[in-house]
C-alpha cells in the first residue's frame, strides 16, 4: 500500500470516528430531550462543568507529550502512566470529597451526587489514556474509530435505559462512567501491549516539565467554556442551565 493510500485511509477513519459519534450523540440528545426535563439536564451540566475544570489538571498534557516525544522509550511510556495515575487518582479523591461542599454551595444535593459519580472517571481514565494515545501516535485511526464507536453506543444505550427507569440526571452521570469503562476495555483489545505496561515514576521529571506548560493553556480554555454554566446554576437555577446547555450544544 502506498503512502498516499495510507493517508487517505487514515483520513477516512478519522472522519468516520468524529462524525459517527456526532450522529449518535445528536440522536441520543433528541431522545433524551423527550425523556429528561431541563432541570435534569441543568443539574448534570453544572456538575460536569465543575468536574471539567479538574479534568484539565488531570490530563496534565500527558497525551500531547506521548504524541510529540521523539525518543519515546518503554520507560517513558511507563513513567507517563505512573504520573497519570498519581495525578488522576489524587484529583479523583479531591473531587469526591468536594461533592459535599458542592451540595451546600448550590443548595442542591443532586449536583453533589453527580459530582461524586463523575469522580469515578478519574480512577478509570489512566487505564486507557496511554493505550488510546499510542494508537493516535501510530495513526491507527481504524482502531480509534472502533473504540470511539463502542464507547458512544455504550453511553447512549446506558443513558436511555437508565432514563427510562426514571433515574433522571443520574442516568447521564452513570452513562459517562459506562462509556469510559467501554473505552478502557476496547482499547485493551486494540493495543494490548500498551495496556500491559507497568507504571513507573523514574522519568517523571521529563513528563512533568512538558505537562506544566501544556496544562496552563488548557485550563484557561476550560474556564472560559465551563464558567457560564457554573455561574448560571449559582445565580439563576438548574433549569436555566438546562436550556442554555442544550442550545449551546446544538450550535456546537
Amino acid at each position: 500500500m502506498t503512502d498516499l493510500s495510507i493517508v487517505r485511509r487514515s483520513l477516512l477513519f478519522s472522519f468516520l470516528d468524529k462524525y459517527s459519534v456526532l450522529v449518535i450523540n445528536i440522536v441520543s440528545n433528541i431522545i433524551l430531550a423527550r425523556m429528561l426535563t431541563p432541570y435534569d439536564i441543568g443539574i448534570y451540566s453544572i456538575a460536569s462543568s465543575l468536574v471539567g475544570f479538574a479534568q484539565m489538571l488531570r490530563d496534565f498534557g500527558i497525551a500531547t507529550y506521548l504524541i510529540q516525544e521523539r525518543e519515546l522509550s518503554a520507560l517513558r511510556q511507563r513513567s507517563a502512566m505512573g504520573v497519570a495515575m498519581v495525578i488522576a487518582w489524587t484529583i479523583g479523591i479531591a473531587v469526591a470529597i468536594s461533592s459535599r461542599w458542592v451540595d451546600s454551595f448550590y443548595n442542591n444535593p443532586g449536583i453533589g451526587s453527580v459530582v461524586l459519580v463523575l469522580s469515578l472517571n478519574f480512577f478509570l481514565i489512566p487505564l486507557c489514556t496511554i493505550t488510546v494515545t499510542m494508537l493516535r501516535r501510530e495513526m491507527n485511526f481504524r482502531a480509534l474509530y472502533r473504540i470511539g464507536l463502542v464507547a458512544a453506543l455504550s453511553r447512549t444505550f446506558c443513558v436511555i435505559g437508565l432514563a427510562a427507569f426514571g433515574l433522571g440526571f443520574m442516568a447521564m452521570a452513570w452513562a459517562s462512567v459506562v462509556g469510559l469503562v467501554a473505552t478502557a476495555i476496547s482499547a485493551q483489545f486494540e493495543h494490548p501491549s500498551a495496556g500491559r505496561l507497568l507504571p513507573s515514576l523514574k522519568e517523571w521529571r521529563h513528563v512533568i516539565s512538558f505537562g506544566t506548560k501544556s496544562t496552563a493553556a488548557q485550563v484557561l480554555i476550560e474556564v472560559s467554556t465551563g464558567a457560564p454554566e457554573v455561574l448560571i446554576g449559582r445565580i439563576v437555577n438548574p433549569v436555566a442551565v438546562g436550556f442554555y446547555s442544550r442550545a449551546n450544544g446544538l450550535l456546537e
